[in-house]
C-alpha cells in the first residue's frame, strides 16, 4: 500500500460518517469498520461480499436504486434512507452517492452515509405536534362557530316568543297562546341543554377519554325508549323489538344510551304520521373476521333522500330530512359508533321509496359477558 493509500485509509477509517463502495451490481466491496459498528452494529466482515440492498427498508429499496442508477448516469446523487441495526430497528442516514472509477477502469459508487437519525424523529415529533394543533384548532374553531350560531338561533326565538308571550298575557282569553309560548321557550331551553350535551360527549370522544367497555345492550336500549315515551306523551309511539337474545353485549360506553336517544328521537320529530312506528331489530353478524351486534331502527317517517343519506351524519349539517335538521345529534351518533370500530349508516325502509321510511343501521363489535 502507498502513502496515498494509507492517508485515505486513515481517514476513512477515523470519520464517523459510514463510507462504503460499491460495484455496478450493488455489492459492497469496502466499508470503514469503526463507523459501521458504531452506527449498525455489525461487524465489516458480515458486510463485504454482500448487496448494499438487503440493509435497507423494504419501504426504501425503490428510491435507492433510482438513486443508485442516478449515480451511473450523472456521476452522484443524493437520498434519506433507512438502514437496519444489527438490533432490529432502522436508522435514518442522510445518503450522498458519487461515481468513481478504480485503478483497473471499473465503475464503482462510492456510498457516503451520515446519521441522522436524531434529527428525523425530532421532524416527525414537530410534524405530530403540528398536526394535533392543527386538528385541535379546527376542532375548537368548529365548536365555536357552532355553538355561536345554533345559541343565536335559541336565544331568537326564546326573545320572539317571550316579547309574543308579554303581548298577550295582559289579554282575556288568550291562555291557549300563552301556553304555547311557553311550550316553544320550554322547547327551546331544552334545545339549549341537548347543544352543550352533545358538543361536550363530542369533545370527549375527540379527546378519548371515554372507555370502551363490553356492556349489556338490553339495559341501555330499554332506558332510552322509557326516556323517549316520557318526551312524547302527546304522541302515539309503537315500538317493537324483535331478537331471540335475553342479554347480549356490545364494545361500547355510556354514550350508547344517548346513540340509542338520538336515533329514536330522529323517529318521532320526523314523522308526521298519527302512530310513530319503530321497528328494533336485532342480530349477530360477522364481518371480515370479526362479530358485530346489528341493530336496525325501522320507522315510518318521512325518509331521507338520497341525495341526503351520505351527509346526514356530518357534524352541523341540517340539509337534510325536509330541511328541518337534526343538529348536533348524528354526528355524535357517528363519532361514537366510530370510536367502537363500528358503523353507521341509513337505508330506505322500502327500497326504492325513501318517503316510506328510514332504516338507521348500527354494527357494534360484540363483546364478552
Amino acid at each position: 500500500m502507498n502513502t496515498s493509500d494509507e492517508r485515505y485509509k486513515l481517514i476513512t477509517e477515523n470519520t464517523i460518517d459510514l463510507i462504503m463502495v460499491l460495484d455496478d451490481h450493488f455489492i459492497t466491496e469496502y466499508v470503514n469498520e469503526d463507523a459501521l459498528l458504531h452506527m449498525l452494529g455489525y461487524s465489516r466482515e458480515y458486510f463485504i461480499g454482500e448487496r448494499g440492498s438487503q440493509f435497507l427498508h423494504p419501504d426504501d429499496q425503490n428510491k435507492v436504486l433510482e438513486l443508485f442508477n442516478k449515480c451511473l448516469e450523472l456521476n452522484e446523487g443524493r437520498i434519506d434512507v433507512r438502514l437496519h441495526h444489527k438490533e432490529g430497528h432502522y436508522i435514518w442516514v442522510e445518503t450522498i452517492g458519487k461515481l468513481i472509477v478504480d485503478k483497473d477502469k471499473k465503475s464503482k459508487v462510492l456510498v457516503i452515509s451520515r446519521d441522522i437519525n436524531e434529527r428525523k424523529n425530532l421532524e416527525e415529533k414537530l410534524k405530530e405536534s403540528e398536526e394535533n394543533y392543527r386538528k385541535s384548532y379546527l376542532i375548537a374553531k368548529f365548536y365555536r362557530d357552532l355553538f355561536t350560531h345554533d345559541m343565536n338561533n335559541i336565544l331568537n326565538n326564546l326573545s320572539c316568543s317571550s316579547e309574543l308571550c308579554t303581548m298577550f298575557i295582559n289579554q282575556p282569553g288568550n291562555e291557549e297562546k300563552i301556553l304555547e309560548f311557553m311550550d316553544i321557550n320550554i322547547a327551546q331551553i331544552n334545545r339549549g341543554v341537548n347543544l352543550i350535551s352533545n358538543i361536550r360527549k363530542l369533545s370527549e370522544i375527540e379527546e378519548s377519554k371515554i372507555p370502551i367497555l363490553s356492556i349489556e345492550l338490553y339495559y341501555l336500549l330499554n332506558q332510552a325508549i322509557i326516556s323517549l315515551k316520557d318526551r312524547n306523551q302527546d304522541r302515539e309511539v309503537d315500538i317493537q323489538i324483535n331478537g331471540d337474545y335475553k342479554k347480549i353485549f356490545v364494545q361500547a360506553n355510556v354514550l350508547l344510551k344517548d346513540i340509542f336517544e338520538n336515533i329514536l328521537d330522529n323517529a318521532v320529530l320526523y314523522n308526521k304520521n298519527p302512530s310513530v312506528e319503530i321497528i328494533i331489530n336485532i342480530s349477530k353478524s360477522r364481518k371480515e373476521g370479526r362479530f358485530y351486534i346489528k341493530l336496525e331502527f325501522i320507522d315510518n317517517g318521512i325518509g331521507i333522500s338520497n341525495a341526503q343519506k351520505e351527509i346526514i351524519f356530518r357534524k352541523g349539517d341540517s340539509e337534510h330530512k325536509g330541511g328541518k335538521g337534526m343538529g348536533l345529534g348524528l354526528s355524535l351518533v357517528k363519532k361514537a359508533i366510530k370510536s367502537y370500530s363500528g358503523q353507521v349508516w341509513v337505508e330506505d325502509r322500502v327500497k326504492g321509496d325513501y318517503t316510506k321510511g328510514s332504516n338507521f343501521v348500527l354494527l357494534i363489535p360484540e363483546g364478552l359477558p
